[in-house]
């Protein structure tokens, strides 16, 4: 089984590649405990491309334990145990299992047959981790999908979140939307156990003030202890399975009544506290659980659209400006709002874009899902980046014209262009047409035969010799010698391509 996983692997190794990397982007070996990291040469604008890159992509099972083994093999099949680890075992299955399960992206839901795929990337697995990312990119979740099989990953394009200073470390975030908007303790712990490292980014060492937000509570007019023991036990007695008084909902109508009541009695907390932020998730995924067009989301369109808009507000506040997890709820609120009334659609609106929050999700979803966007109509962002061309840059010198060289160079034997005149100044006499003497030489396809040009020993490469070609004429050389033109510093000429000797 392992030989038919090496096969398989090699003969896949092939879908996995880079199709982009910004030029500014350098891997670097940062310290011992983060290993290799990409680090900005210059400046990097918010929204720019920074990688994009196809993944190898396989099925991980339907267990919390991913199955591992296929990944491992695609790691010795494409050299990429050997890049990240130094260690003699490199290619063994059991050995690579722990370098796929640090390297490797899940997605956090599964297909329809509750199967996982999984994730890896010869770059991009490149990228360290941050609770506050400058980076990130969005892949589409599997829940859309029959089976892994049908699971068509496009490619991960990673763009730079907020701007991102000369010499900062470009970094994104490993964890969940949940778990990036959680308390300290418990990002640290997720990451430990996970990832094995001990998170020591800006956000952990205590660099953002509104964290305090997650755990908030208005204690005015309240009892401190008794208020936080009753809410606990009541969020406990919803989701938390090891709980003695575990009693979750088992109808929809009771969910929506024991969640609204759990808002409504507990109120004191804020909108960013990790107890407001699931229920108000789980209210949110009762309303759509049968689809953006369903009798359910139609007429309980309104409430929804005012929770989206307050766990978008909540996103605005604690999450990087382009944040791919705000693509989600601003897809969701686009689609609900052709089920209201056209003036509650617009009070709706004007409560979203309230401190620019409307603006940052629809520049996210244009940013990370452009198709969607699309779909939806919507108006495309003007201050975003460009999308950078592909390929070799374009050229800015003038064309030639179709004949390939000039009538001396076309019966030159061998390779060498080296032979086009045999003087220090100008083209040869013989290489141009007496009635247009100042134009560029004529391309042919057949030329004559210059043979006292063709053997001189003094001779300038092609290149050289259009540069030459555009010298000033002889009035203009007289202007400069009486001081009328003032001589430019250096060798300078018209054509744009010339080449270092």
């Amino acid at each position: 089984e392992s030989a038919f996983d090496l096969t398989q692997a090699a003969a896949m190794a092939a879908s996995s590649s880079l199709l982009f990397r910004h030029p500014s982007l350098q891997l670097r070996v940062l310290d011992a405990e983060r290993g290799s990291g990409y680090v900005a040469n210059k400046l990097l604008q918010r929204g720019e491309l920074l990688l994009e890159e196809q993944p190898f992509v396989w099925n991980s099972g339907k267990d919390e334990e991913p199955d591992l083994q296929k990944g491992a093999a695609w790691l010795i099949a494409s050299g990429l145990a050997q890049e990240l680890t130094s260690r003699p075992d490199a290619a063994d299955l059991e050995a690579c299992g722990q370098l796929v399960k640090r390297y490797a992206f899940r997605t956090h839901r599964p297909s329809r047959d509750g199967s996982y795929p999984a994730m890896l990337f010869k770059s991009c697995c490149r990228l360290n981790h941050s609770c506050f990312p400058n980076a990130g990119g969005h892949l589409p979740g599997a829940e859309d999908f029959d089976s892994v099989a049908q699971y068509r990953s496009p490619a991960m394009k990673v763009y730079a979140l907020e701007e991102i200073r000369e010499g900062e470390e470009v970094c994104i975030s490993y964890l969940a939307e949940s778990d990036q908007l959680s308390p300290l303790s418990h990002r640290r712990a997720l990451l430990k156990d996970t990832w094995g490292f001990l998170c020591r980014c800006e956000r952990c060492l205590g660099g953002r003030p509104l964290d305090r937000r997650l755990e908030a509570v208005d204690w005015e007019g309240l009892e401190r202890r008794s208020a936080l023991a009753s809410v606990t036990k009541a969020f406990r007695s919803l989701f938390d399975a090891t709980f003695e008084d575990y009693d979750p909902p088992k109808e929809f109508e009771t969910t929506l009544e024991r969640l609204n009541n759990f808002r409504r009695e507990f109120s004191f907390l804020d909108k960013a506290h990790v107890f407001s932020q699931r229920v108000r998730r789980e209210l949110i995924a009762a309303f759509l659980l049968t689809g953006f067009d369903s009798e359910i989301a139609q007429r309980c369109a309104g409430p929804a659209l005012s929770l989206l808009v307050e766990e978008m507000h909540v996103q605005h506040a604690l999450l990087p400006s382009l944040s791919p997890f705000k693509v989600t709820p601003y897809v969701q609120f686009l689609h609900l709002l052709r089920h209201v009334p056209e003036k509650e659609a617009r009070w709706h609106v004007s409560d979203l874009k309230v401190d620019g929050c409307e603006l940052q999700h629809q520049q996210s979803l244009w940013l990370h899902d452009q198709p969607a966007a699309q779909r939806l109509q919507l108006a495309q962002p003007r201050n975003l980046p460009p999308v950078p061309l592909r390929g070799a840059p374009l050229r800015t010198g003038p064309l030639a014209k179709p004949g390939a060289a000039c009538g001396c160079c076309a019966s030159a034997p061998g390779p060498s262009l080296e032979r086009c005149h045999g003087r220090s100044k100008g083209w040869p006499r013989s290489c141009r047409r007496k009635a247009q003497a100042d134009e560029m030489p004529p391309l042919m396809e057949n030329g004559p035969e210059t043979p006292e040009v063709l053997g001189s020993s003094r001779s300038s490469t092609l290149w050289e010799a259009y540069a030459e070609f555009g010298r000033p004429s002889k009035d203009a050389q007289s202007l400069r010698r009486a001081g009328k033109v003032r001589e430019p510093k250096g060798k300078d000429s018209w054509f744009k391509f010339r080449v270092a000797r």
